[in-house]
């Protein structure tokens, strides 16, 4: 069987998203319903998944703001 993407997904061999794929193109009535099973499958798996990037787009970025007076000398510094 060749490769099934379905909404830019690929659908894995085996998977409970083939067949519900399967079942809504075999369907002659109710094709609206079992698409929408497929659907509503899809939308659940991708809510359960987890983002492996190794950022977290949970956590805002904590930025270090020196003191103007630090900033100052440090420039001073360097002019030196």
């Amino acid at each position: 069987m060749k490769q099934v993407i379905y909404k830019n997904l690929v659908l894995l061999k085996g998977s409970k998203a083939l067949e519900l794929w399967e079942n809504w193109q075999n369907a002659k009535a109710n094709r609206n319903a079992e698409q929408a099973k497929l659907d509503q499958h899809i939308k659940d798996v991708e809510s359960t998944t987890f983002d492996l990037l190794v950022h977290n787009p949970i956590k805002k970025e904590e930025v270090a703001f020196r003191e103007p007076q630090e900033i100052l000398d440090e420039m001073k510094a360097l002019d030196e």
